[in-house]
């Protein structure tokens, strides 16, 4: 307990001393991992770059990224931020402040005549924690083909045994998403119903 509120007290010395140094609007920049999974294309955890305004911990600037397609960095999350923020009218900090060098670059690779500082950045670790909190891994209730004795053994059977047909006939492999096929289905009452096969393409839709 006393080590965290040590922690504490050091990010609030760090943000004070930031704030009085800073002659005008200060933006505070950085690049983290989200605890969560994207399932798309994945499963991978994606990377978030972001700008926060201070004193005030607006967030002016939010870029969610796939660390696989490197496409965004600091420097260009920043300049949109610049001219569309995510928060109030257009404007331009005096200064930026990131924790490494590699950031400053960043920055510096789009806008070479923005003023950046290296320094300890204790406001993304505090909306980092917020993220971690609010999307870290929660209990997922045990899923069953049954819901709960809601369905028979029977019935998941049954089913199971029309998708292993269907699976081995795989359709998908001769017909294409823009044949339609007619289905009439008269015990349930079903007559002319339209059916598109998907599946050429080799995906995995869920």
């Amino acid at each position: 307990m006393a080590k965290k509120s040590k922690k504490k007290r050091d990010r609030k010395k760090v943000r004070t001393s930031a704030r009085r140094s800073a002659k005008g609007p200060e933006w505070v920049g950085g690049r983290f991992t989200m605890p969560a999974y994207v399932m798309e294309r994945g499963p991978y955890r994606p990377q978030v770059i972001v700008w926060l305004e201070v004193p005030t911990l607006l967030v002016v600037g939010m870029e969610v990224i796939d660390p696989k397609e490197p496409s965004e960095n600091a420097g260009s999350v920043l300049s949109r931020a610049i001219s569309a923020p995510l928060a109030g009218s257009p404007r331009r900090p005096t200064r930026v402040r990131v924790q490494d060098t590699r950031l400053a670059d960043e920055v510096k690779s789009v806008l070479p005549e923005m003023k950046v500082v290296v320094a300890p950045t204790p406001e993304l670790e505090d909306l980092k924690d917020h993220l971690m909190e609010f999307m870290g891994p929660r209990e997922e209730p045990d899923l069953s083909y049954f819901e709960g004795g809601r369905i028979s053994a029977e019935a998941v059977e049954a089913m199971f045994s029309a998708a292993k047909i269907f699976y081995e006939l795989a359709p998908w492999k001769v017909a294409q998403d823009t044949q339609v096929l007619r289905v009439d289905i008269p015990s349930l009452d079903v007559i002319g119903a339209c059916v598109s096969i998907i599946g050429a393409q080799g995906q995995t839709l869920v």
